[in-house]
């Protein structure tokens, strides 16, 4: 078969840009299968990365709750002098910790909690409603349940990261009954003398003030602020 020169050329060119072609296909597989080797390796950091940080929540659960929660159930039990429950919840989601709390005032809201951990992924429907309860408790007193838990979590949270120096309080009751502060301004008291620590607070509740060992009446009149000390009770060291 006589084959013209021309025939020849052009399948010398299709010959070549097959060959050019297999070139870029091979450096293209060879620098995806270098990214699938570093996207394993990414993967498998990052997988050790979020075991780390599950030892690291599973360790710090260990001081939850041993310490905190019983610290914070004690003081809400204490000052609403009710049954009321505080715990710290875990969970996983999308590769990330993520922490939130409950506020439990019935026993048998409480059984559904112990559920709910001894078996996380099956009972998830269980700490949904737990949460909603835990809501409607704090809507009932119109956040003062949040707030103690805030300003008692604040004091813990010092003394577990073993922090000097006084603890300054701003208005930690604004948010409280009036009929409350009695019970808050006992609390503070036995904390401090708890942990050895002072507490400095700005407030305008006197039966909070009244446990101070001292109180400073604070006027602003032509544009200064005077700090007038007037009598403790006695109650602070």
């Amino acid at each position: 078969m006589n084959v013209s020169p021309g025939r020849i050329q052009l399948l010398s060119a299709k010959v070549s840009s097959l060959v050019g072609e297999r070139r870029l296909l091979m450096e293209q597989l060879t620098e995806l299968t270098i990214s699938a080797v570093d996207k394993g390796v990414d993967l498998e950091l990052h997988t050790k990365a979020r075991k780390l940080l599950e030892l690291f929540v599973k360790s710090t659960e260990y001081s939850i709750k041993n310490y905190i929660e019983p610290t914070i159930t004690e003081a809400l039990e204490f000052v609403f002098s009710q049954y009321l429950k505080f715990h710290v919840i875990f969970f996983n989601r999308r590769n990330q910790i993520e922490v939130d709390f409950v506020v439990i005032r019935n026993p048998d809201t409480e059984k559904l909690y112990q559920q709910y951990i001894l078996n996380p992924d099956v009972n998830e429907e269980k700490i949904q409603q737990i949460s909603k309860e835990s809501r409607d408790i704090n809507y009932m007193y119109g956040g003062a349940i949040n707030q103690t838990i805030s300003m008692v979590l604040r004091l813990v949270i010092v003394e577990l990261l073993k922090i000097k120096g006084p603890v300054c309080l701003d208005e930690p009751t604004s948010m409280v009954a009036e009929d409350y502060n009695t019970k808050l301004g006992h609390l503070l008291l036995s904390l401090s003398k708890k942990f050895n620590r002072q507490y400095i607070l700005i407030t305008h509740s006197r039966s909070l003030a009244a446990y101070a060992s001292k109180i400073y009446q604070v006027e602003h009149t032509a544009g200064y602020s005077q700090a007038t000390l007037l009598e403790g009770d006695g109650h602070a060291n």
